[in-house]
């Protein structure tokens, strides 16, 4: 079980997290990808997560819409902005620095990342752009290995054979987590796509189950 915390508001949230994970014992934190039109790495919640990271939380981080409302008349805000707004977070909290800063916040980013996969070597084009000790700062080890340090679920993904042969180049399976975004998916329809995507038995019991036990051991 995960939290909600009231972000913005981040008194509030640091004695939320202080109850959920102490007196409580929920396994992790929520979050939503923005609060306010401000994506996660923004300083002004830099207190939050400074505390997630000193007590190596696991986040769960879900899209919203961080800027750009339903810009497409007839279109889902699902359908566009929420992969959108994971791969907001995700080049935000790089850019920011925002992964080096919290390096035992173990991250789990919904579907896959979103719409991470067709950007990356344009974010390498912004990091390559800076000063080597500036690059360095914020993706000790490079981006990918930045990216790979993080866990993906595999919401929504799982059912994109293209999206998943990316994914499965980019990161290792031990980075990737099942999931079936019930009710907006099935769990049925999401465990038999991911059954034909060429996983081998061993791989398909980590992303069930053996790479989440490594991130909620209680759990085994």
């Amino acid at each position: 079980m995960f939290a909600a915390i009231p972000l913005p508001d981040i008194e509030g949230s640091l004695r939320e997290i202080a109850y959920a994970l102490d007196t409580l014992k929920l396994d992790g934190i929520g979050l939503l990808t923005s609060y306010d039109g401000k994506l996660l790495g923004h300083p002004a919640f830099a207190p939050v997560l400074l505390e997630l990271n000193r007590r190596k939380t696991v986040v769960f981080v879900h899209p919203t819409m961080s800027c750009c409302g339903n810009v497409t008349p007839g279109v889902r805000s699902a359908t566009l902005e929420f992969p959108m707004d994971t791969t907001r977070v995700i080049v935000d909290l790089v850019m920011s620095g925002g992964f080096a800063a919290y390096p035992d916040i173990r991250f789990i980013f919904s579907h896959g990342g979103g719409m991470l996969l067709p950007i990356v070597n344009r974010v390498q084009s912004l990091l390559n752009a800076l000063k080597p000790e500036d690059r360095a700062a914020k993706v000790p080890g490079g981006l990918e290995a930045t990216l790979r340090r993080s866990f993906y679920d595999l919401a929504s993904v799982g059912f994109n054979r293209p999206a998943m042969a990316g994914l499965r180049e980019l990161l290792p399976v031990s980075q990737m987590l099942y999931g079936s975004d019930e009710p907006f998916n099935s769990t049925v329809a999401l465990t038999e796509s991911v059954g034909k995507l060429g996983f081998s038995e061993a791989e398909m019991a980590a992303v069930r189950r053996g790479n989440a036990l490594g991130l909620f051991p209680r759990l085994g």
